[in-house]
């Protein structure tokens, strides 16, 4: 996630291209009642089932939603779950130290803490899941969850550290606006434009929003295309425009220390991404072939190449996940 002042230097690179190439009314979330944004129908549709195309025919979307198979948790996306909320966790463990008075030295308290904080984030997700995980795959992901968590209460308390002596008026709404500008796990009603009623956003901050993927699951040009869904949703649901994205990917360096001990090092990188009429125009594509697929009960055929995590890879290669 991002302090303001890295916000900013991202936000001045998209608004160069705003004022050449505007997003015009057509591609706005609030004319969900006019073509090209208005829906073939209404339904409950998740924009994470075909926006970012982990099924090349979309035929995830005939099995989900004509067929009714029910999904498979694979570790990938078990994995990306418990990730995100390590995230989440450790901007909520920041606020909440900030509000209390903590100083940015007294953050670090968190530090100690971690361990036992990712193990419980592991518990709630495996649980409400109903799934499992090998001895092997926790470890993994507990360290990988571990690494991030740290690494953002590490940053926080850096971010602090730099701008409390430039704050005026020393309050904890005016430090966090300006170290934590974002409201992450943003809900919009996403029914206007034929969506999920509710639907997610990593995070949100004036204009912009912002997607984290972990690993190389996902290429970059669908989380743009996933980004401008995003935009629309919020659009029709709040008439607030979003013109920018931010497309956060963090990976892992797997270290090995010299006693043996393994430890994952976060590397996190940000694509600053304009939410012009063309991005939002692939999205609208995407979102009408997967209405065609359901309404027209098409099966769609298995792609060629099918990713291993796909909840569907059991019943598309007869394999195990």
């Amino acid at each position: 996630m991002l302090a303001l002042r890295d916000l900013v230097k991202y936000l001045r690179v998209l608004r160069l291209r705003a004022s050449v190439e505007p997003i015009t009314e057509d591609y706005r979330g609030w004319s969900w009642y006019r073509e090209p944004v208005k829906p073939p129908s209404y339904r409950n549709i998740s924009l994470s089932d075909f926006a970012y195309l982990y099924c090349q025919t979309m035929r995830n979307v005939y099995l989900k939603y004509v067929l009714k198979v029910e999904q498979r948790i694979t570790k990938p996306l078990l994995e990306g779950t418990i990730l995100h909320e390590s995230v989440y966790a450790a901007i909520e463990d920041v606020r909440r130290l900030l509000y209390d008075g903590a100083s940015p030295d007294e953050l670090l308290s968190l530090l100690s803490h971690a361990c036992e904080r990712v193990n419980n984030i592991i518990e709630k997700v495996v649980s409400l899941r109903n799934a499992s995980l090998t001895e092997r795959d926790r470890d993994d992901i507990h360290h990988k969850a571990l690494s991030i968590y740290k690494h953002l209460v590490l940053y926080y308390a850096g971010e602090i550290k730099r701008v409390e002596t430039d704050v005026v008026d020393y309050r904890p709404d005016t430090l966090l606006g300006q170290v934590i500008p974002h409201f992450v796990q943003f809900q919009a009603d996403g029914y206007l434009i034929g969506l999920s009623r509710k639907l997610i956003v990593d995070a949100v901050m004036p204009g912009v929003i912002l997607e984290m993927k972990f690993g190389n699951m996902v290429s970059l040009d669908l989380v743009k295309t996933a980004l401008a869904g995003y935009a629309l949703a919020i659009e029709s649901d709040y008439e607030i425009p979003i013109d920018f994205g931010l497309a956060v990917k963090i990976s892992f360096t797997r270290l090995c220390r010299g006693n043996g001990k393994i430890e994952f090092l976060p590397r996190v990188v940000v694509t600053p991404v304009y939410l012009s009429d063309e991005v939002r125009y692939r999205f609208l594509s995407l979102r009408d072939e997967a209405y065609d697929i359901i309404e027209t009960q098409r099966d769609p055929d298995i792609a060629r190449s099918c990713p291993e995590y796909c909840p569907y890879y059991h019943i598309c290669r007869g394999g195990a996940t």
